[in-house]
């Protein structure tokens, strides 16, 4: 009977009574009625000519969906069809990415809280917790609601969720691997941090979100032991408080230029167009010479009355505030000098580590100054900029303040300005497993070779991937530290944890997560107890391990590397990097999870700007097909452009 009145339908509509929503909702209301998702996939699975794997991208439950999610949606549900249609079985679940920033953020807001310190601080973390699941179920009925009417063919029955405790458990092998293999572990280097989510970022996160912003740009000199002045040029006036070396490139012909009674050095090549900026015109070369001769000159830090602590520092090591030689110092910009503070640049950390000199970092998890700087406690470092100028003209050591525009980056979810800070955190250090990340890159079809390059460029750098999170909402980090012998541990199952348990206050069926994994008292070889790590996993890590963590053993075996994969261009530091790198911990071997990745293009706003939801752009995909139909969305985004291009929509 409903087969006779869908045919009666496509008559009307060849006859000019095209009617899509009614038709739309008729050919749905066939597919539920006669249950032809799973009668697809139980005679493929019957009877086909292979079987193909294929891991959803999972969309993060922390809003509606969106015409950008959109767009990658109806390409892989094209690409099911197709291989089904073909006579493929094929593994098309779908998955669901709930735990860490994006999740958490969206969380504090809904329920009207500024930051985590106050949601904490009103909840407590197990009723915090809560209400984040609430919002998971409230966009995760959303996103079902506009995946049935855009006739997605998804297996929702087996669908997988990164917050539950199955899923946790498997990711949790990962680590094991890891460990297993002395690539991860604890580690005190500068990351990236943001001040608002209050947690550090991976490198990968970091190049997701650049803008042109305004910071202070100034030159300013300090005296050296000879008498003579140096000039030093930076954009972050703030980390003169942490500032413990000053850096001349040894290979490079520096001039003694004297200025009124005044001798200034800086690089030779940059003399005359130093001289115009800073408006002098009255000034005379006195001699030029190599960069290594200025090499151990000692310069009296400029605010040691403000921070004290620098004197320590002094006493402590009597190569702190000398000038030292480094290659990567440029003479093609500023003066040729660069300022070092080992606490805000990953360059200025790696020289101190080199050298052995001591790391001042006195930052509080706001980014604000803690007591050790002194005049500065309690001032956010960026707000600090104009106190050190002030300071720094106050004491007639300012030679010239302006405003530049320039580029810097934002975290991907706040949309706050980063900070650079030496902390303590744990890394995958990739550096050990470059070349076989490279080559299992190498062997994946992309399909356009510039998402390819960007990809294997990124991968080349084969930078420490920083895995900890100062989050509440996440993977807990299983690692335990004696508070007797400092002994750390991994205990990678709910069955290490119970077997090692002192005492298990929510029992053997604990929720793995905070507050309840922290509750949980380990005893140590040693006699003593351990507690576990206030960390959890970047979110990122999460859904990286979905290869592994939403399929079953034999599931991985059968279907892992999957066939294709698609996501947009941005995931090349993304999901593809994070998936790759995991796989390739699993196995050992130079293997990615998939045989191909198509990476698309973005969707845009009439403004030529990518939408996204915490720009407030975005053109939800239920009001789209609302208005005009799913089969015209789905026809236009496939049909306004190449993948690889962006949309204007």
């Amino acid at each position: 009977m409903f087969e006779v009145m869908l045919q009666d339908e496509f008559e009307r509509l060849f006859e000019g009574d095209y009617r899509p929503q009614h038709l739309e909702n008729m050919v749905i209301g066939f597919w539920e009625g006669s249950n032809i998702p799973e009668k697809l996939r139980k005679l493929r699975l019957e009877n086909n000519i292979g079987k193909l794997g294929y891991v959803e991208g999972p969309p993060t439950l922390n809003g509606r969906p969106h015409i950008g999610h959109t767009w990658g949606r109806t390409i892989k549900d094209l690409w099911y069809r197709w291989r089904s249609m073909q006579g493929y079985y094929v593994l098309f679940r779908a998955g669901w990415d709930c735990q860490g920033l994006p999740v958490e953020i969206e969380a504090e807001k809904e329920l009207g809280f500024s930051n985590k310190k106050e949601a904490l601080a009103k909840l407590g973390e197990e009723r915090f917790i809560e209400e984040i699941k609430n919002i998971l179920h409230k966009y995760h009925a959303d996103w079902r609601r506009v995946d049935r009417r855009f006739g997605m063919f998804m297996d929702y029955e087996k669908e997988y969720f990164t917050y539950r405790d199955k899923y946790i458990e498997r990711e949790w092998k990962y680590l094991k691997r890891a460990y297993e293999q002395g690539l991860l572990g604890k580690g005190y280097r500068v990351v990236a941090y943001c001040p608002s989510c209050q947690t550090s970022l991976s490198n990968a996160e970091v190049g997701q979100d650049y803008s042109v912003v305004e910071d202070p740009s100034i030159y300013f000199k300090l005296r050296l032991e000879t008498g003579d002045y140096i000039l030093v040029w930076t954009t972050m006036p703030f980390t003169i408080v942490t500032d413990e070396l000053l850096a001349v490139n040894p290979d490079a012909e520096y001039a003694r230029v004297k200025v009124g009674n005044e001798k200034w050095i800086m690089v030779r090549n940059l003399v005359e167009a130093l001289m115009n900026k800073l408006n002098v015109s009255d000034y005379d070369i006195e001699e030029t010479f190599p960069g290594i001769e200025l090499e151990g000159r000692k310069y009296e830090y400029p605010l040691m009355e403000e921070v004290p602590y620098q004197k320590r520092l002094e006493e402590q090591d009597g190569r702190v505030h000398r000038i030292v030689t480094a290659g990567f110092v440029d003479v093609t910009t500023g003066t040729g000098v660069v300022h070092i503070a080992p606490a805000n640049g990953e360059e200025d950390f790696e020289l101190v580590q080199m050298l052995k000199i001591p790391v001042f970092s006195p930052f509080d998890d706001e980014a604000k100054f803690t007591e050790e700087a002194g005049f500065f406690k309690g001032v956010f470092a960026r707000d600090a900029d104009q106190i050190v100028i002030d300071l720094l003209e106050k004491k007639g050591l300012l030679v010239k303040s302006e405003k530049i525009f320039h580029e810097y980056p934002l975290c991907w979810r706040s949309k706050h300005r980063l900070i650079w800070m030496a902390r303590t955190e744990y890394f995958y250090w990739l550096d050990k497993i470059v070349d076989k990340l490279l080559e299992a890159a190498s062997k994946v079809e992309y399909f356009y070779n510039p998402p390819k390059n960007r990809f294997l460029s990124f991968i080349k750098e084969g930078k420490p991937w920083c895995i900890s999170r100062e989050r509440v909402w996440g993977t807990p980090l299983p690692i335990f530290v004696c508070e007797k012998c400092g002994r750390e541990e991994l205990l990678a199952s709910r069955k290490e944890i119970v077997e090692r348990a002192l005492s298990l206050p929510d029992g053997e069926n604990f929720e793995l997560h905070k507050p309840w994994m922290d509750k949980i008292k380990i005893k140590c070889s040693c006699g003593g107890i351990m507690h576990r790590v206030p960390f959890v996993l970047d979110t990122w890590h999460n859904s990286g391990a979905a290869p592994y963590s939403s399929l079953t053993d034999e599931e991985y075996r059968e279907f892992v590397p999957v066939d294709f994969l698609v996501e947009s261009i941005d995931q090349t530091r993304g999901w593809a990097f994070t998936l790759l790198v995991e796989n390739v911990i699993m196995t050992g071997r130079p293997e990615a999870p998939y045989r191909a990745f198509l990476f698309y293009g973005q969707v845009l706003d009439e403004k030529g700007n990518k939408m996204s939801k915490s720009l407030g752009n975005v053109i939800n995909t239920e009001d789209v097909i609302t208005k005009y139909s799913a089969d015209l969305c789905r026809f236009y985004l496939l049909w306004k452009t190449n993948p690889i291009e962006n949309i204007n929509f």
